[in-house]
């Protein structure tokens, strides 16, 4: 499959960019294997049910704080999948009339591998290659789980071969480490494989022998000793699964995070036999998708960004997750992998790509044009938020779709905190459709200034900044606090930043509310509010509203009172189809907002992600309260989005991951 570089003069030099499916849910992202970094491997807990689909669960739902890891499927099938041969068997005894025959030969197709040629050893500098864990049970057929198959041990055995020598031509120099349940299987599996090690262990069922499995490795690796000393990346695959690769060892690991993983398309040849639209086999076989397939939204990776040997001490030996609940807030990154932010060769790079993915006609159109463009603008970099507490954001811009799935009516009143209606979205995280990030910029260029007197004066005559949208698609929600110490003119910053940024402001008040603060707003200082002199694009909508009581206020309370009816009527607004706005920014009216690139936020804010400004206080660095994420500990990602796709073309959002 070929490989695709970044513009430029230095491209035969650059790094190579990838693209992948971000998966959503369980079943997505499963294949009965994965790629994973040493961290994140260690810091599951592996649960005890039957069946390998739900240790794939555990790797995939503890993310921490009850947050899905994010799953990658190469876009391209071709680049990473496994022939998954059992899902032939089950094919060809339900409907061959010599079974025995078909399975025999597909056995012998799949030992072939070990002839196929392999790959270069090429790794990120003092990175191990990968410890790959093979289960294998060539006992008979048990009801429930996996361990189920009905072909000889012999024919086991050579898919055993297969198997392995597949995952040695992707991964050269790995250590093979098989599990098995019985002597006999250890002595077929040492008589068939040139395995580093076979681990014998004690198992009720064969479909125990996953977890089994995974636990004593994560225990070996604790206490360090021999290989597992070294490790730094776990490759797990069934053994009856062949492993090909269009992609290096670099490309695939580049792709690596804390909470990122790789897993490869699981493809399934049919019975009675594919056709020529299928995917083809070294051996002639036609493969095609069988149920988990991933149609998430583009990702693209660097293998140029491939971090040297992952730090090993970033998690506590014996740490586990909760099968349950998953797992806690990520441990601190304490290891030198900083890497800069990425350049424009990349982001060229990714432009490339995805026109020769082949989902739209690229080529010369104003598409690929408004696409380099973004890529040309795109400085900012977001950091992603895990724990609970980064994620309560008291600002926040959401894409339409966020601000629609999301259960405004959970948020109780009154508000104890802005920051409860952030919490609304970010519960979205279950559904597999949905799993909601933070993303915070690593630098100012998204921030919002809580009453800010410092800010420059702001004249409403100016013109809404246009970007390269031309939108006036994107609106901010502004809520008049009960406040009577609010100064008008600093209502008028905090207004009028908004409209700047965004085209369309919609300030919500308490019904009956004192609107004196409002006074500057129609440009006559007489101490009055008119609602029919405001300027273009501002709009005020008078809502009921609840008070908190006497008991939770205090001197330095402010009453939020219009936040959640503000909300929840801009949710009906969206849910009922009688807006049109695509992007949402919310705030409390005091806070002044600045956005460098509108563009790049709007890219940002897809439909599993909502975005959080660094809050700043009288608009000095100095006095910039913590960040929301602390990028030196958490992925970074760059969006990149055609700036005009529309509802259909929400596939296309590529996002730059550089995995931490």
């Amino acid at each position: 499959m070929r490989r695709l570089l970044p513009l430029g003069a230095a491209a035969a030099a650059a790094a190579q960019v990838t693209l992948w499916r971000n998966c959503h849910g369980p079943v997505a992202a499963y294949a009965g294997a994965w790629l994973a970094r040493r961290d994140l491997f260690q810091e599951t807990a592996f649960g005890d049910s039957l069946g390998m689909e739900y240790h794939d669960y555990n790797v995939y739902h503890q993310g921490g704080n009850g947050r899905p890891r994010v799953a990658l499927k190469s876009a391209r099938a071709t680049d990473f999948y496994v022939e998954h041969l059992s899902e032939y068997e089950h094919a060809v005894r339900r409907r061959a009339r010599d079974p025995e025959v078909l399975m025999r030969r597909q056995a012998e197709d799949a030992a072939r591998a070990c002839d196929e040629p392999r790959a270069a050893a090429d790794y990120p500098a003092g990175a191990a290659p990968p410890l790959v864990l093979i289960p294998f049970w060539g006992g008979l057929p048990q009801k429930g789980g996996n361990a189920h198959s009905k072909v000889s041990v012999e024919e086991k055995l050579l898919q055993l071969r297969g198997v392995a020598c597949s995952v040695r031509n992707t991964f050269p120099g790995a250590a093979l480490v098989v599990g098995v349940a019985s002597a006999a299987d250890e002595a077929y599996v040492a008589g068939a494989v040139n395995a580093s090690e076979v681990l014998r262990l004690d198992v009720a069922h064969g479909a125990h022998l996953s977890f089994t499995l995974f636990r004593r490795v994560q225990e070996l690796i604790d206490a360090g000793h021999g290989r597992y000393a070294a490790v730094d990346y776990i490759f797990f695959t069934e053994a009856d699964q062949v492993l090909r690769a269009a992609l290096s060892p670099r490309a695939l690991v580049a792709a690596l995070g804390r909470q990122v993983y790789v897993v490869p398309n699981r493809l399934e040849e049919p019975f009675p036999a594919g056709t020529s639209k299928d995917y083809a086999t070294p051996q002639g076989r036609r493969l095609r998708f069988g149920q988990n397939m991933c149609n998430g939204e583009l990702v693209a990776t660097s293998d140029g960004r491939a971090a040297p040997a992952p730090p090993h001490h970033i998690y506590r030996a014996g740490r586990r997750n909760s099968v349950r609940r998953g797992g806690g807030d990520p441990l601190p990154w304490r290891g030198a992998d900083r890497r800069p932010p990425v350049s424009r060769d990349e982001l060229e790079g990714v432009v490339r790509a995805v026109r020769a993915f082949g989902r739209a006609p690229y080529a010369g159109s104003s598409r690929e044009r408004r696409l380099r463009s973004a890529a040309e603008a795109l400085g900012t970099t977001f950091g992603r938020c895990w724990a609970v507490a980064e994620k309560r954001a008291q600002a926040w811009f959401a894409q339409r779709d966020a601000v629609k799935a999301a259960d405004f009516g959970r948020v109780r009143q009154p508000l104890k905190d802005l920051s409860q209606l952030s919490e609304a979205i970010d519960a979205l995280k279950w559904s597999p459709a949905w799993h909601v990030w933070a993303l915070a910029p690593a630098n100012a260029s998204f921030s919002v200034c809580h009453r800010c007197r410092a800010a420059a004066a702001c004249a409403f005559e100016a013109p809404v900044a246009r970007t390269r949208r031309n939108a006036t698609d994107l609106v901010a929600l502004l809520a008049l606090p009960l406040d009577e110490d609010l100064e008008p003119a600093l209502v008028r910053r905090s207004v009028c930043a908004a409209r700047r940024a965004f085209g369309g402001v919609v300030v919500g008040v308490c019904d009956g509310a004192d609107l004196r603060a409002l006074d500057l707003l129609d440009d006559a200082e007489d101490g009055v509010f008119d609602a029919t002199a405001l300027p273009d694009g501002v709009f005020v909508v008078p809502l009921p509203c609840a008070a908190a009581p006497r008991a939770q206020t205090s001197a330095r309370h402010v009453d939020h009172a219009a936040a959640a009816p503000l909300v929840k009527w801009a949710h009906a607004q969206v849910k009922g189809d009688a807006a049109a706005w695509r992007g949402l920014f919310f705030a409390a009216v005091g806070d002044v907002v600045a956005v460098r690139d509108v563009d790049a936020l709007a890219a940002a804010a897809a439909p599993t992600t909502f975005v959080v400004p660094h809050r700043l206080r009288d608009g000095a660095a100095r006095h910039n309260k913590r960040p929301p994420c602390d990028a030196r500990e958490r992925d970074w990602v760059t969006p990149l989005a055609d700036p005009g796709r529309g509802d259909a073309r929400r596939d296309l959002t590529a996002y730059h991951v550089v995995p931490r």
